[in-house]
């Protein structure tokens, strides 16, 4: 996405084994430069921005995991509003 486009709920990657893009389903809002994460079995996707009714840019905390085919809101949220930034696991041990 970029800045004139529409926050778009879509999820695609691709796939280096089939060079194939291959859709991971809709997530419940849409979104313009979220972080996305792996965490365990998990797929994260969070913040990022969004448009008002009145057409201003609304910074996003919301997060959404994929389960199954569908993306299913947390009730964990960031702890600030973020978009363009970078989203990863860091494990324990270095904390």
């Amino acid at each position: 996405s970029s800045d004139a486009d529409p926050a778009l709920t879509s999820v695609e990657f691709f796939d280096l084994r089939t060079n194939r893009w291959r859709s991971l389903g809709r997530t419940r809002e849409g979104r313009r430069f979220p972080g996305l994460m792996v965490m365990g079995k998990h797929l994260l996707i969070a913040g990022g921005e969004t448009t008002d009714a009145i057409g201003r840019t609304v910074i996003m905390d919301s997060m959404e995991t994929l389960v199954g085919k569908r993306w299913v809101p947390l009730r964990q949220k960031l702890p600030e509003r973020r978009s363009r930034f970078s989203l990863l696991r860091i494990p324990r041990s270095y904390v």
